[in-house]
């Protein structure tokens, strides 16, 4: 089961490439879907010292149908789902 969520690219600034470049990356996605509306962002920032990178998705959206007192609900459940596959591309899942 499943549904489509188209997304456009509303801004994108690409991080400084090379090993020793800081910076941050980022992207502003705005959902236009007849089911799921709204906007996500995605910042990806080197941590200064170190060879980690810090990963940050932050979105607001909005299901068609659904009575706006249930957003917190939604907020919880799209946190989940989001989260899950943010950690599974993280760890090199596949595309």
């Amino acid at each position: 089961m499943g549904f489509d969520d188209p997304m456009e690219i509303a801004e994108l600034r690409a991080p400084e490439p090379g090993p020793d470049a800081e910076g941050s990356g980022f992207c502003r996605l705005v959902k236009r879907g007849r089911l799921v509306r709204g906007w996500a962002e995605l910042s990806v920032t080197s941590v200064r010292g170190t060879s980690q990178t810090e990963v940050r998705w932050e979105e607001e959206i909005r299901v068609a149908g659904v009575p706006g007192f249930a957003d917190p609900v939604v907020a919880v459940v799209g946190r989940v789902v989001f989260g899950r596959a943010l950690d599974h591309l993280l760890r090199g899942g596949p595309r």
